[in-house]
């Protein structure tokens, strides 16, 4: 393994985020994420997490004495949803870094 190998977890992650992307593509703007608005997608990563914790959460503290995964108390389609909010959140994260690497690089 070399250091371009990816684990299939982050290969299957990326493909993820970057269908997710393509799914958006028709409402982005001309300037993409590159449009200024840090606040916008740091707030939408924030909402996309705190939906995912709270589904987490509500089940979570119902069954923690009793040793059961907390997924197990999530229907599958709604563990699908999740799984789209946790891409969304990476994504919003993605283009806040993606803005600071270009101010790193044009200063």
């Amino acid at each position: 393994m070399g250091e371009n190998y990816l684990r299939p977890s982050v290969e299957w992650w990326a493909y993820g985020m970057e269908k997710r992307l393509r799914e958006k593509d028709s409402t982005k703007g001309k300037d993409g994420w590159h449009d200024g608005k840090l606040n916008h997608y740091i707030s939408k990563a924030m909402e996309d997490l705190l939906f995912i914790v709270e589904s987490i959460r509500n089940r979570n503290d119902d069954i923690r004495s009793i040793g059961i995964h907390p997924l197990d108390m999530i229907k599958p389609e709604e563990i699908v949803i999740l799984m789209k909010k946790c891409v969304d959140s990476s994504n919003f994260i993605m283009m806040l870094a993606d803005n600071m690497r270009d101010e790193l690089r044009r200063r």
